[in-house]
């Protein structure tokens, strides 16, 4: 009985997640490929031999100026672009 509730559970959690990436992504600034939980905290660890400045500029020159960054079940909307956010939220 414990472990169905448990199973249940985690399908549950698991369908919410994909779900939450699905369609709170649809609609934000093109990023890294998003893990369930994760976020992309697998891919920046992985980018991690180099300093997080010249980590975020490679992924500004891959992504575009305006990109998504999820860590965990944090969005972050990050811009590299001399303008300052408020003018590059209004454009």
């Amino acid at each position: 009985m414990l472990a169905e509730f448990l199973l249940l559970a985690l399908l549950a959690l698991v369908l919410w997640s994909l779900y939450d990436n699905y369609v709170t992504g649809k609609n934000l600034p093109p990023g890294p490929t998003r893990l369930p939980f994760l976020g992309t905290i697998i891919q920046l660890a992985l980018r991690a031999k180099e300093p997080p400045y010249l980590m975020l500029q490679k992924l500004s020159q891959e992504y575009g100026d305006m990109m998504t960054i999820k860590f965990g079940t944090l969005w972050q909307g990050m811009t590299d672009h001399k303008m300052p956010a408020s003018s590059n939220c209004l454009a």
